[in-house]
């Protein structure tokens, strides 16, 4: 689910760690599956992140915005932000990533935007249809404002933090009310 790599610059190193692809089967949805496995994975990166300078950062490419509405209820920082705009580190960070994993060539004027990376994976039509009724209430226009198109292998690359240890807590407050109950 999740690949550790060790990235250098002439003047930093730092550990980025590409979060992969999830999907979790519908009927596994209600029982939180997918943020309860980012939470085990985040978790542990917490604890190693003692022993670095940097902060640990994580990146991924996503075929919908909505992930946009997730990531800041785990990870801090997320980038782009939902009107596409970015910081001049995520952006040095992000093309940085793409030129050691060769994705230059999908690479557009937006750094987060890759155009045809992925022109053989579709969602399924009823994901689709979900994806664009959760657009449509949050008036989540992101992809839009980006020019990306899904059906044709357009991906957004994404990048973020570690939680802090207060907003881990609340994540974990969530995810496992029993624990504080017991």
């Amino acid at each position: 689910m999740t690949g550790w790599s060790e990235m250098s610059s002439e003047k930093e190193e730092r550990v980025i760690i590409y979060l992969g692809l999830s999907c979790v089967n519908n009927q596994y949805k209600e029982n939180k599956l997918g943020s309860k496995l980012y939470y085990t994975f985040t978790k542990e990166a917490l604890q190693l992140q003692s022993n670095y300078s940097n902060p640990i950062l994580l990146f991924g490419t996503t075929a919908t915005p909505v992930i946009l509405l997730t990531l800041p209820k785990i990870w801090d920082k997320v980038e782009p932000n939902l009107d596409g705009s970015y910081s001049k580190h995520g952006e040095k960070i992000i093309r940085q990533i793409q030129k050691e994993l060769d994705l230059e060539k999908f690479s557009t004027y937006h750094p987060y935007v890759l155009k045809k990376i992925a022109v053989k994976t579709r969602y399924a039509d009823f994901e689709r249809r979900r994806f664009k009724d959760i657009c449509k209430k949050f008036d989540l226009r992101t992809f839009e404002i980006l020019d990306i198109d899904e059906t044709q292998g357009d991906r957004m690359m994404i990048l973020c933090n570690l939680p802090s240890e207060i907003k881990f807590q609340e994540l974990e407050r969530k995810l496992f009310p029993q624990i504080q109950d017991a």
